[in-house]
């Protein structure tokens, strides 16, 4: 990168875009605007896995971690727990990290060439912002792993190739799924010895993870039987009806702005497409991309298994100067990711500049309020006391062995609970209460053996026993 006035204003400008993204998450979880689901049930996750467990239960999911997904991945985010002093921003911060660990290794490999280009593309990917709206989620960890794939695809070493994929299997089970695509590359254009050493890899990673896992694991989460069973009831009226509810307008917003800088790449690059890295990319790819369309799952991290990669195979390839010189196909392609990520950063902005959301009340006020909360069930609730509550105050709340349970169709509820906790948001925020349930909260929940222990602006604490009939009345708010 040249060193100039106008490229010091635009690096300033892309590393405190950088920084806000940080920033506004910071500001989301302390002031509980980011849901139990995902933040709190992998902070559940973490901070019993730092005091040593290998596969902690989750109460917020009702279910171990590794017997919900297989994501060991998990544990090299530990260390941020203990940083952090078990505080959920700890693992945030990780996740950040992450990411510029990302953009940065691009640079480098990239030899620091255009190197506000890298990292104003990865800045304003949609499909990586709404990832990282949606914090702490191993599967956009994975982009690391996605670089390192495509990198090896660029330089044609195939046990590098092997390695990368079948690292990509530690960040989400479904990521086993590429490997085969790997395979099947290799023996469409006759390279057996290749083709037969992936296909036996990921049989065995196949094996670990759908076969041994839940033998020694016990019974693991079936994700994939809808998908199964529809697929061998009635094949091609499944297909049709996925075809039909698919999300056009979401899958444009994530990929149309990638396509643009993608298709400029493969039109110049000087191998014939059969020849070329990005086929076997796309055979890689291809099994999750049906997976994905399957389950209609392209938002927040699912993106990341395809953006990462195409990113990583834009920027890295010999061409991607030749894109950056042609003005009119480069200013094009900043348009739309301009245009597709400007959406997030609104909201960071509303959220952590002028403290406005409509999931959530930004104060002062509640943060003191809910780290007195934190205080008071710290002294007053034994650890082995089960404590309903809303999803959003969860993450601030959770302690190493504390049995928070949040109202989700995820969840198999107990019986009774020992307390029940709920946030006050009267502006009709989804998980959190409004005025009219707050209002029949009341009427359900109270009984001659409850004791309310916090009653304010903010949350309402009830010693119980919480029943049925009142926290049934939350379960899938």
């Amino acid at each position: 990168m040249e060193i100039n006035r106008k490229n010091i204003i635009f690096l300033a400008i892309g590393c405190s875009l950088l920084a806000f993204i940080l920033f506004s998450n910071l500001v989301a979880v302390s002031n509980n605007c980011l849901d139990t689901y995902d933040v709190g049930l992998y902070f559940q996750a973490l901070v019993n896995m730092a005091s040593g467990e290998l596969n902690p239960y989750l109460t917020v999911r009702t279910l171990n971690i590794f017997n919900d997904h297989f994501e060991p991945i998990l544990f090299l985010a530990v260390p941020s727990v203990w940083l952090s002093g078990g505080s959920v921003m700890g693992p945030i911060i990780w996740e950040w990290v992450i990411f510029t660990f990302f953009i940065f290794t691009l640079i480098r490999l990239n030899n620091y060439k255009n190197s506000l280009e890298i990292l104003f593309l990865c800045l304003l990917a949609r499909g990586i912002l709404t990832a990282l709206v949606f914090p702490i989620h191993p599967n956009t960890w994975s982009m690391i792993a996605w670089l390192a794939l495509v990198y090896s695809i660029r330089e044609k070493k195939f046990f590098s190739i092997l390695l990368s994929a079948a690292f990509l299997m530690l960040f989400r089970e479904s990521n086993a799924f590429a490997l085969p695509g790997l395979a099947l590359y290799y023996f469409v254009f006759k390279e057996f010895k290749k083709a037969w050493l992936s296909f036996i890899v990921s049989l065995i990673g196949i094996f670990i993870i759908f076969k041994l896992r839940p033998m020694i694991l016990g019974p693991t989460y079936d994700y994939g039987g809808y998908f199964v069973k529809g697929l061998l009831d009635s094949p091609f009226l499944f297909v049709f009806e996925k075809i039909i509810h698919f999300d056009l307008k979401a899958f444009l917003k994530v990929f149309f702005p990638v396509l643009i800088p993608l298709f400029f790449i493969l039109r110049n690059e000087e191998e014939k497409f059969r020849e070329s890295p990005f086929l076997k990319l796309l055979f890689v790819m291809s099994p999750l991309a049906f997976l994905h369309f399957l389950a209609g799952k392209i938002h927040y991290h699912y993106g990341i298994t395809f953006i990462a990669p195409l990113i990583s195979y834009i920027v890295l390839s010999p061409k991607f100067s030749l894109l950056v010189q042609n003005k009119k196909w480069f200013g094009f392609t900043l348009v739309f990711f301009l245009i597709t990520a400007s959406s997030s950063y609104t909201k960071w902005f509303n959220l952590s500049i002028r403290g406005v959301s409509k999931k959530c009340t930004i104060s002062s006020k509640k943060r003191r309020a809910t780290a007195s909360l934190d205080s008071f069930i710290e002294k007053e609730i034994p650890l082995d006391k089960t404590i309903f509550s809303s999803s959003r105050v969860v993450p601030n709340l959770m302690k190493e062995k504390r049995l928070y349970y949040v109202p989700s169709h995820f969840t198999t509820h107990l019986n009774s609970y020992d307390y029940l906790l709920m946030e006050k948001s009267f502006g009709g925020e989804f998980r959190s209460l409004t005025k009219d349930r707050y209002l029949k909260m009341l009427d359900l929940c109270r009984s001659d053996s409850s004791e309310v222990l916090l009653d304010n602006k903010y949350y309402f604490l009830m010693k119980g026993p919480i029943l049925k009939e009142c926290y049934g009345y939350f379960s899938f708010m």
